[in-house]
């Protein structure tokens, strides 16, 4: 099982950047059915050394850790089994929906609205009000999207998107490049996007925000939710 707790303990230390970019290969599933040879090679090394943050991407593992037991001291837990845990955290299928949505992206017959409608259709995002709980913007963004009428939009507004579906900076960046943005990695806010991306993917919108606050920074969406009539309706999607 995963642990969200462990995922922004992993994220903090800046785990997924260095693992993430070396470790990526479409279609592979681990398990801890290795052969004895290798499960030898593995056990030769004292399982203190295990980095933490591997521990930390299973919430069983990370119990142990919690109650301060080793994994050296758990005889039933072997490092197989938790290299293979952290190997099936980096290679489950939100990797597949990524390529997927890589693809969509380098399509020049997507538009923008359509390359995010793709993966709010993925996510789940079928309300304006599920749309608002991740971005907090406005419901009429939600409609211009399923509308592809959404292909001129400011940065800040884009970047509160890519944020609330989850996206990894590789992707954000692409997303931007889509539309037409280049993020000023030197330069703030996207300095500071870039940064906390970076060191937390996958972070919610209000922590996103608060993050921002606290450098100086405006947060992003819309300051206040005001319901428009549209945001109750069934969107009417345009190709």
């Amino acid at each position: 099982a995963f642990s969200p707790l462990g995922f922004i303990a992993c994220a903090a230390v800046g785990m997924f950047p260095s693992i993430l970019g070396s470790l990526l290969l479409p279609g592979l599933l681990f398990s801890s059915g290795s052969s004895s040879n290798e499960d030898d090679e593995i056990n030769s090394q004292d399982k203190s050394e295990i980095d933490r943050r591997i521990l930390l991407l299973n919430s069983e593992y990370a119990t142990l850790l919690e109650e301060h037991i080793t994994p050296k001291m758990n005889d039933k837990v072997s490092n197989s089994e938790i290299y293979d845990s952290a190997l099936n955290f980096l290679f489950k299928e939100e990797y597949s929906l990524e390529r997927q949505f890589d693809s969509v992206l380098g399509n020049p017959d997507k538009s923008l609205s359509n390359c995010l409608d793709f993966m709010m259709e993925a996510k789940g995002w079928n309300k304006a009000d599920t749309f608002w709980d991740h971005t907090l913007l406005h419901g009429n963004y939600f409609f211009r999207i399923k509308r592809n009428q959404f292909n001129k939009v400011s940065k800040e507004t884009l970047m509160a998107i890519c944020v609330g579906l989850g996206l990894t900076i590789r992707m954000v960046t692409k997303v931007f490049r889509k539309a037409g943005f280049t993020l000023q990695e030197h330069t703030d806010p996207d300095r500071v996007y870039v940064m906390i991306l970076e060191f937390f993917p996958k972070i919610s919108i209000d922590n996103f925000n608060n993050l921002l606050i606290r450098a100086g920074l405006k947060p992003l969406g819309t300051p206040i939710k005001e319901k428009s009539a549209e945001d109750t309706k069934t969107p009417t999607k345009r190709t």
